[in-house]
């Protein structure tokens, strides 16, 4: 597939993986093991909490002491050696690898950040992180996730501007952004967009999640902003 994916957690990516895997030898978000450990939930050393390279990309070889740069750079090289793989990344886009290296069609699947954090910090997904950094209602999970989908966004829109970007499709409105997207269509034609997940959040949290991530949600959603009703 000349397409991978790029998203965060909350966005749907299980599903997206799962509707690729139909077709093809999917990466489950193999970039995630680079992620740190608690409490500092930064790139840094092999996060094995979160399995191997192995696991995460069958038939992939691990290299010791790799770099993640060095390991996207592979990683790539090894996708396109067969027409049936393709991966969705957890971690190369908020951390800019995509642009750095000139990566040609990715696709960035967005969900408003609302409802994306609220999917993610659910007790059954992220609890123990999210109870560790002080609740879902905390200003350090909200900063911390806000600062993820602020830099996966902005990945998104540097390789727009800069022409390789493969495609930018909203959670929210999946089957019309898939239309210009021939080859992919499929995947989200049948996407449920009417989820939702308001009332996770108090609203002074909501307001302070907005703050942080107006300036996109505003570009990316214009008037239907799905912020909660007011």
């Amino acid at each position: 597939m000349r397409s991978v994916f790029a998203t965060i957690g909350g966005s749907g990516s299980t599903y997206l993986i799962r509707k690729l895997a139909t077709r093809y030898e999917v990466g489950n978000k193999p970039d995630t093991i680079f992620r740190s450990r608690i409490p500092s939930l930064r790139i840094g050393d092999l996060n094995r909490d979160q399995g191997s390279l192995s696991t995460r990309a069958r038939g992939f070889v691990e290299f010791q002491n790799e770099t993640i740069d060095e390991f996207l750079v592979r990683y790539l090289d090894f996708l396109q050696m067969k027409a049936d793989r393709t991966a969705v990344f957890n971690t190369c886009g908020e951390l800019g690898l995509f642009s750095k290296h000139r990566i040609v069609g990715v696709v960035f699947l967005i969900r408003h950040p609302l409802h994306a954090y609220s999917s993610w910090a659910k007790q059954e997904r992220h609890g123990k992180i999210v109870a560790f950094m002080g609740g879902i209602n905390s200003n350090a999970s909200i900063s911390r996730y806000a600062e993820r989908w602020c830099a996966n966004i902005e990945e998104a829109f540097r390789l727009k501007e800069s022409g390789p970007v493969g495609g930018l499709v909203r959670f929210e409105h999946a089957r019309v952004d898939a239309q210009i997207l021939p080859e992919l269509f499929w995947v989200f034609s049948d996407w449920d967009t009417s989820k939702r997940n308001y009332g996770f959040l108090s609203p002074e949290s909501e307001g302070f999640l907005r703050q942080l991530t107006e300036h996109y949600t505003t570009e990316l959603y214009g008037k239907d902003d799905f912020w909660s009703p007011t």
